[in-house]
């Protein structure tokens, strides 16, 4: 059965396209969980065959546990520090928009008296 049965009026208008951006900012903010997760496990995996390897046993597999753990905590501390700086900008960004059409506002309203 061909798929010409579903036509695009079918769906409501507008659905993907806004529910793509709302799912990628959640995912963004979900990375980090990941992130904190998979690199101490991945490194601990790595760190074990290494113990296997040389035949001692939880030495690297600890060690790359940590690593791995603290190296996503750096990382998860900057990319938040950077969304902040970024929030900041907006923000100040906003406020000067804000200020200078206040500014046009009352500018007119005082000039006529």
């Amino acid at each position: 059965m061909p798929c010409s049965s579903l036509t695009d009026s079918s769906y409501p208008q507008g659905t993907v396209a806004e529910q793509r951006p709302q799912l990628s900012d959640q995912m963004q903010n979900s990375s980090g969980s990941f992130e904190l997760v998979l690199s101490a496990a991945l490194l601990g995996v790595v760190g074990y065959f290494i113990d296997g390897w040389v035949g001692t046993r939880p030495v690297f597999m600890v060690s790359f546990i940590v690593l791995g753990f603290v190296g996503a905590v750096v990382s998860v501390y900057y990319r938040y520090k950077h969304e902040i700086s970024l929030i900041n900008e907006e923000t100040a960004a906003l406020r000067n928009a804000a200020d200078q059409t206040l500014d046009q506002a009352i500018l007119p309203k005082q000039a006529r008296s």
